[in-house]
């Protein structure tokens, strides 16, 4: 039986390759996150989001049961004055961090047994407990100086994605394979190429090892030791890695019915997504925390309501994520940093929508 994440991995295989016009439809940033436009080289933040579920009528065997309660999803950034990666030295650059953790039970829709459940608190005459599910992503990546040479657009340098998740082996089936793994991705210093790295960190598994409950069993990542080159990244719209995107998404001054399209490395190799700006409006800042003061649930916060779809031959595929970013009044001091104060994505392999809201962002580091 073929495993989701094999599926997935697969898809590294099939590098896009461009034709048609060669022209670079190069986006252009601005320092929104930033108070004023610029380079603060004591640049820190720090946003922390609570965690909501809404769940999907999807056809698979198993539905998701998040413990939201104990899940978490934290984004933090600063400026390095320099910083040595790989035996190169880098100066005033970038470095994010974001950490999803969540907490969850997979029950049987036709039993509703409990198969398998982690993180959290659970009753464990039900199923074993396991550690809690985590994504971690680090990048590191370019600021927006210019010198004699040439000008900085936050190109990524290196990124580190790694993973301890729950998959389901299989539409119809009630049984999951526990995935612990890192992709590492470097980048040529234009950005033109980049070299993806599968690393599996379960190690040496023996048969005793690998079974975790009759429910669960411990797999090791289809690509393990493997690498994959990506060419020609820039070649029709600006790249980024996947794990700086709605950072450099704030840097989109966006207008309603704004379209913008870019080139997006991720675990499965390059993409094209397009960033589409349905409207201009206003969010109520409910419980929001900026440095150190609340907001009041009653205060309008001007917003961008901005949808990321990837696309293939001009057409949508998958599913669509969904961004807020507060937006920053013409000619005035950036009060609200264009921070992305809610975000929708799917979440469990699409049985439902996660959604984060922002609820304290901090710039001054503790």
């Amino acid at each position: 039986m073929k495993k989701l994440l094999a599926t997935a991995a697969l898809l590294v295989a099939g590098i896009f390759v461009f034709s048609g016009c060669t022209k670079q439809v190069a986006t252009k940033l601005n320092a929104n996150w930033q108070k004023t436009s610029a380079y603060d080289q004591n640049y820190y933040e720090l946003l922390e989001y609570s965690v909501a579920f809404s769940d999907a009528d999807s056809t698979y065997s198993l539905k998701i049961v998040p413990d939201l309660e104990n899940s978490s999803y934290v984004v933090e950034t600063q400026a390095l004055a320099s910083e040595n990666i790989d035996g190169t030295t880098y100066y005033d650059i970038y470095y994010l961090r974001s950490e999803l953790t969540m907490a969850a039970q997979y029950v049987d829709k036709d039993t509703n047994k409990v198969v398998a459940q982690f993180g959290g608190t659970y009753d464990t005459s039900e199923a074993d407990s396991d550690d809690v599910d985590t994504i971690v992503t680090e990048i590191w990546f370019h600021s927006l100086k210019a010198t004699q040479e040439r000008e900085y657009n936050l190109e990524p340098i290196r990124s580190v994605k790694t993973v301890r998740s729950h998959v389901p082996n299989n539409v119809n089936d009630t049984t999951l394979s526990l995935y612990n793994y890192s992709v590492t991705t470097v980048y040529n210093d234009s950005c033109t190429s980049a070299t993806i790295s599968y690393k599996d960190l379960w190690g040496e598994l023996s048969d005793e090892d690998k079974k975790v409950s009759d429910s669960v069993t411990k797999e090791t990542h289809p690509q393990d030791g493997k690498s994959v080159t990506l060419k020609d990244l820039q070649k029709r719209f600006t790249a980024f890695d996947n794990a700086q995107l709605y950072f450099a998404a704030r840097g989109i001054n966006f207008k309603s019915g704004s379209s913008n399209t870019l080139n997006i490395v991720g675990e499965a190799g390059s993409q094209e997504i397009t960033l589409s700006c349905s409207e201009l409006s206003t969010r109520k800042a409910g419980s929001l925390t900026l440095d150190g003061k609340e907001l009041g649930s009653d205060l309008d916060i001007p917003v961008s309501v901005v949808s990321f779809a990837i696309t293939s031959n001009g057409k949508n595929s998958g599913q669509p994520k969904k961004v807020y970013f507060a937006q920053k009044s013409d000619g005035a001091e950036n009060t609200y940093y264009n921070l992305p104060v809610r975000i929708e994505e799917a979440g469990f392999f699409a049985m439902g929508i996660m959604q984060y809201t922002l609820r304290s962002a901090s710039h001054t580091k503790a």
